[in-house]
């Protein structure tokens, strides 16, 4: 399994650039009874993700997403919130608090050619 990475937009209206994202992702969802789904990636960015999954996350769970990608020896564990729902796309907010999340994140932006600089 690996991420494609392409620009996928011509205007950017928004805060962070997006990326397209072709990719299963396995996602851990942390509610009452942890339960991994399978998802697919569909738009990246700086602040977060848009996944498609068939089934139902409400908003505001916390959820683990394991990106894997050809230039990384090991898998890159991001967490998330989600924040929004249209049908089975959910937008993801990553949700970098520890030096771990940073380290990861930082990896993960490397992936998708973006260098950021975390507070």
């Amino acid at each position: 399994m690996t991420l494609g990475f392409a620009n996928c937009d011509d205007k950017q209206d928004r805060r962070w650039m997006r990326y397209n994202l072709a990719s299963p992702l396995p996602v851990v969802v942390y509610s009452n009874d942890q339960l991994q789904v399978d998802a697919l990636g569909n738009v990246i960015g700086e602040g977060g993700v848009s996944l498609f999954v068939v089934a139902d996350l409400p908003i505001g769970v916390e959820v683990e997403m394991l990106f894997t990608y050809s230039h990384s020896v090991q898998p890159i564990r991001m967490r998330g919130v989600v924040r929004n729902r249209a049908a089975y796309l959910f937008g993801i907010e990553f949700l970098v608090q520890s030096a771990v999340d940073q380290m990861e994140f930082a990896r993960l932006s490397k992936a998708f050619g973006t260098e950021v600089e975390l507070n």
